[in-house]
């Protein structure tokens, strides 16, 4: 997905390219998402500074195994667990720079809404790593090759 670019850095891209073909390398079913991520932060700082200015930190709470091959909603209780992203000014836009886990945050209390949508997503057919093209930075589209399950 072109846009994608705009709004995320090429690492979480790379990564999460990896784990689709990991995930179809290991002739495991596809994961579909029954909504938006649930995620309620709980603080939102300037992290530290880079040559392209600040990293911001969003710190919060969202449910674990969100996803699944059914595309249902998990049953409650739910896992909830930390989570910070990073977003830095990154080719003049902000974009989600990385994501990490945060075991040790305290979630306890936090309410997370949830979405669901509506339709539910039709789960992937993709079953072969050359089905899965890889990301490729916009300057480089008009000359790349698709990166097919290279990684």
């Amino acid at each position: 997905m072109p846009e994608a670019y705009e709004v995320i850095a090429s690492n979480p891209l790379s990564r999460h390219y990896g784990a689709a073909l990991d995930r179809v390398r290991g002739d495991f079913s596809p994961l579909t998402y029954p909504g938006p991520q649930p995620f309620t932060p709980t603080k939102v700082e300037e992290a530290y500074e880079t040559d392209d200015g600040p990293v911001i930190e969003v710190t919060g709470c969202e449910i674990f195994d969100w996803a699944s091959v059914e595309g249902a909603v998990p049953s409650t209780p739910f896992t909830v667990t930390g989570k910070v992203y990073q977003f830095t000014n990154i080719e003049g836009a902000v974009k989600l720079s990385a994501e990490k886990g945060y075991p040790g945050l305290d979630c306890d209390g936090v309410e997370i809404k949830i979405g669901v949508f509506d339709p539910v997503p039709t789960p992937s057919q993709v079953t072969d790593v050359e089905q899965i093209i890889g990301p490729v930075h916009p300057d480089n589209r008009a000359s790349a090759a698709p990166r097919l399950g290279d990684r």
